[in-house]
Formats: structure tokens, sequence, C-alpha cells
């Protein structure tokens, strides 16, 4: 693949683009926004309701334990975590929803894109190359909305949160967190490029094995390897794709 392909595109141009695609399904995203707000709110609430057990059921200053607020206070720490699976249910319904519609209109979108492209360029591109493009490409957006931008806003949420609970609980264990916290931000960093990175090569071979699959098992190619004996070369070559090594390893381009 070349420079240009496999260069990263700009942030801007390719944010526009996402909010266009996502613009019919903004409810079913507020929704979502809604749930990971009201689900990272019930779980911060846990630690004060731990608290008050001790604090004002179990230990009050008054004396004896007071054992009907225990029992609210035991059935408000059950209820939090059911209250916020169904909560999870429904948010993964609606952006499992919207991940597979957003990568339905986009594929449709490409191919008719490609409808429209000239002669030369399918002289210049695989076959294989543009169906990794409506496949594999296109199946990697709906993974994203399904599961990175959802995790990144409720990671988010969570830590505003809790932070907040944090103050309120314990300023003293608060400042210490602070202290430690650039620490992991700078690994997170370091973390996230490496898996950009990785995340690139893994769709360029992608997009390779499927044109190597392409061109092999069609019918010419399938004549091709059986006239001219290339099976076990075509085979290597696969498996060398496979194993990340370069595609000419095996004398063809």
């Amino acid at each position: 693949m070349s420079d240009d392909v496999a260069a990263p595109p700009e942030p801007a141009p390719v944010l526009r683009r996402i909010v266009t695609l996502l613009a019919p399904y903004r409810w079913s995203l507020l929704l979502v926004a809604v749930a990971v707000v009201v689900s990272a709110a019930l779980t911060s609430v846990a630690p004060f309701l731990t608290r008050a057990v001790f604090d004002d059921a179990l230990f009050p200053p008054s004396g004896g334990p007071d054992m009907t607020l225990l029992w609210w206070l035991v059935g408000g720490l059950v209820a939090i975590p059911v209250v916020s699976a169904l909560i999870g249910v429904g948010q993964t319904y609606l952006t499992t929803k919207v991940g597979n519609g957003a990568m339905a209109d986009l594929r449709i979108a490409l191919f008719a894109h490609l409808q429209k492209m000239d002669l030369a360029f399918f002289t210049s591109t695989r076959t294989g190359d543009i169906q990794s493009r409506l496949a594999n490409d296109v199946a990697g957006l709906r993974n994203v909305l399904t599961s990175t931008a959802t995790t990144i806003l409720q990671n988010v949420v969570t830590v505003v949160a809790a932070f907040v609970s944090m103050i309120l609980l314990s300023w003293q264990l608060t400042i210490i967190t602070l202290v430690l916290m650039p620490v992991f931000v700078l690994v997170q960093i370091r973390v996230g490029k490496r898996r950009q990175r990785l995340a690139r090569r893994t769709q360029e071979s992608l997009s390779e094995l499927t044109a190597i699959t392409e061109e092999s098992l069609g019918v010419s190619g399938i004549l091709l390897a059986k006239v001219f004996n290339r099976s076990d070369a075509e085979v290597e070559r696969y498996q060398g794709r496979t194993a990340g090594r370069p595609a000419c390893s095996s004398g063809r381009p």
C-alpha cells in the first residue's frame, strides 16, 4: 500500500464526517449518554450508603443500632447494581442499534461512491482492497461506536463522579490521587498511541489478506495455480501475510 493510503487522516475532517454520519441517531445517542451518566451516578452513591451503614445505622451517635435505617441502606446497596445492570442492558441495545445502523449507512454510501468512480480507479486498485474497505474497515466503525466511544464517555463520567465523591468523603486521599494521576495518564497516552499503530497495521493486513484471497481463490487464480503448480507458493504467500511478512516474499507482487 502507498504512503498516501497508509498515512492517518486529519482529525477535523474525520470528526465532521462522523458527526454527519451519526446525525440521524442523535436521540438514541442522547439516551445512551443519559444512561451512562445515571449509571455512573448510581455507582458513586454506593460509598455514601456504605458510610451511612456504619456511621448512622450500626454505630449511630445516639447509641443503639437503627435496624430500620439499616434495612433501607442495605436495600439501596442491593438495588444499585441491579438497576445499573438493567440500564447497561438498555445501553448495550442502543449502542448496538446505532453502530449497526451507522455501519450500514456508511457501507451503502461507500458503495454508491465507488459506483461513481472512474474506470482508471478500478484498474489501479485491487478488488480485494475495495472489498476490505467495504467489509473490514466499515465493520471497525461499529466496534468504535458500540465499544470504544461508549467506554470513553463512561470512563470520563465515572472519573468525574468518583472525584466529587472522594472530595466529599476524604479530601486528603483526593490530594494523593491527584499527585499520582499524571503518571497513569502518561502511561495510558503511550499505550493508546501504540494501540492506534497496531490497529492501523491490523486493518492494512486484513486488506492484504482480502486481496490475496480474492486473487487466489477466484476461478482465474485457481486455474493459474493448478496450471503452473503454484498451490504451495500461494499457501506460503498467504501464510507470510498472516505472519506480517512483506507481500513480495514469495516472488509475487
